[in-house]
């Protein structure tokens, strides 16, 4: 989804090195294979050594002669893998992992099942949760941001935005109710419009809904004190913070 803006971004900062920045994206493909038990799995039926990277790290192999990355970086809170592969072997890849699924452990889900899980153990997703708008420090993420080091691009706004402390901030919530906050849905605080949500969802661990929204700064106080409702196809519906599920 990100794939224009990435390139541009690359492409405009990339002028004063020696280096060429090409997008190469629409020949490869992505398969993500998440879960507790996944190294023994994709050991077993790519016959590679997945073990040896680690949490946060890729690296690059080769599968029927073609180049490709395997990346670490599970998103659903648990462990996990994700191989960019080229396309001419995308499909070989996806029958051979489907060939080794045992019912019901193993299944294709969509992105919505993936969502879920990343809601549940509080991570943030790009347009949402972080975004053009949205800062690291927003969003809770100042922690994977050290200003203690050398210039980067967006230092000097993001060292403004923390000393002024006049900034809203992402939070989780949950909802005793069987309807579900969506995405741009307004929170509201007493009479008054305090912010968006951000991602909203169902959780099969508890068994209701959650998600996060935006809230702006002057009403982070009021949350304390007063009922805050998300606006549910002209519903009040009355939400309550929280910590991601996974955290608590």
């Amino acid at each position: 989804a990100n794939t224009e803006c990435d390139f541009l971004h690359l492409d405009k900062y990339s002028k004063p090195f020696d280096c060429s920045v090409l997008d190469v994206s629409k020949d490869y493909g992505l398969i993500a294979v998440q879960g507790p038990e996944t190294v023994d799995f994709l050991e077993e039926t790519l016959n590679e050594n997945f073990s040896d990277i680690d949490r946060m790290h890729f690296t690059e192999k080769s599968f029927f002669g073609h180049a490709s990355y395997v990346a670490r970086t599970g998103y659903t809170g648990e462990d996990g893998f994700e191989l960019f592969l080229p396309t001419d072997i995308l499909i070989q890849i996806a029958r051979m992992l489907s060939s080794s699924f045992i019912e019901p452990d193993h299944a294709w889900v969509g992105l919505a099942a993936r969502d879920s899980l990343r809601l549940e153990a509080g991570f943030c997703l790009h347009g949402h949760e972080i975004s053009e708008q949205i800062t690291p420090i927003e969003a809770g993420l100042l922690w994977a941001v050290s200003l203690d080091k050398g210039d980067f691009i967006g230092r000097l706004a993001l060292e403004k935005q923390k000393n002024s402390q006049n900034y809203g901030k992402v939070l989780y919530y949950e909802v005793n109710d069987r309807r579900i906050p969506r995405e741009k849905s307004s929170i509201f605080i007493g009479e008054n419009e305090a912010g968006k949500v951000l991602s909203g969802g169902y959780s099969p661990l508890i068994k209701k809904p959650i998600g996060t929204l935006y809230l702006e700064n002057e009403f982070l106080e009021d949350r304390l004190s007063k009922q805050c409702f998300a606006d549910v196809r002209g519903n009040l519906v009355p939400i309550n913070f929280s910590k991601p599920v996974l955290r608590k």
